[in-house]
């Protein structure tokens, strides 16, 4: 191991305003030292900033920036999400120092981000390579209801706000035009309502045999830890493996193949580790 940490935070930009920003340092001595920004999000809000961290077994990294809250009326195609000259709504792939690959779909198009990987997206919270396929997954916090999971494609326009599951708060008013369009991505599967999905993981080991495969993801507002089986680019099955269990903030598959959860308590209290074992019988 290198000892390399990355993490995203909300970097101020003067004012009330502030951006997703993603640093590493390296790990020595209990601390992290020689720290230097990687990736700095153009993009401008007072929420929704993603953002989830992956590598691929090339090394690329892969880092999402969320929809910044931007209002969704109006001409939905000229919402931030939709316009690549910024990091609303992105997944974006690097080298691991911050410098873009020369094979970025919107490399060399005037007025685009070639850090950017594919867009329309609203606010990412999951984010999991596959171990066996190398596949990058994704799930998005959609507004009331329409939370997603997406297979993420290199300049795939996934759609938000134009198309979508969702309704506005409150008044449960439309958002959208519909749930499908030419040209746009639909998801792979749906909660509605949603669950405030966290932290994703696609299962590989051998203490869960009949679980290999499947995607894992965390439900903060749903408390509870969810298991989709994909097939043939829709979701086949979706359970509710634990509820009630607190705000699951993270999931992970161990070396040792077990699966541990990070609970999240809404006050910053220290919360647990939780570890899933496999019933004999």
């Amino acid at each position: 191991s290198n000892r390399m940490i990355y993490l995203t935070y909300s970097k101020p930009q003067g004012g009330q305003e502030s951006t997703t920003t993603l640093i590493r340092g390296r790990l020595e001595n209990d601390r992290l030292t020689n720290v230097e920004e990687v990736f700095e999000a153009v993009s401008q809000g007072r929420g929704h900033y993603g953002s989830r961290i992956a590598f691929d077994e090339d090394g690329y990294l892969f880092v999402s920036v969320g929809e910044r809250m931007a209002r969704p009326s109006g001409d939905l195609e000229a919402h931030p999400a939709q316009d690549i000259s910024n990091h609303h709504g992105t997944i974006n792939r690097l080298f691991e120092d911050g410098s873009i690959p020369p094979d970025n779909p919107f490399v060399g198009q005037a007025g685009a981000q070639p850090s950017i990987w594919s867009y329309g997206h609203r606010n990412p919270q999951s984010l999991a390579i596959n171990p066996e396929t190398g596949e990058l997954w994704e799930g998005e916090h959609g507004p009331q209801g329409g939370d997603e999971i997406n297979l993420i494609e290199p300049g795939i326009n996934y759609g938000w706000p134009v198309i979508g599951f969702g309704m506005n708060y409150g008044s449960g008013s439309a958002i959208h035009e519909g749930t499908r369009r030419e040209g746009m991505r639909e998801p792979v599967h749906v909660w509605v309502p949603s669950i405030a999905t966290s932290g994703m993981m696609i299962y590989s080991g051998d203490k869960f045999p009949d679980w290999q495969g499947s995607i894992f993801v965390g439900g903060l507002r749903g408390e509870r830890l969810a298991r989709v089986v994909i097939g043939d680019g829709v979701s086949d099955l979706e359970e509710t493996l634990l509820r009630g269990i607190g705000r699951v903030r993270d999931v992970r598959q161990g070396p040792d193949g077990y699966i541990y959860l990070a609970i999240d308590d809404r006050l910053g209290d220290p919360s647990a580790i939780v570890r899933l074992e496999p019933v004999d019988g």
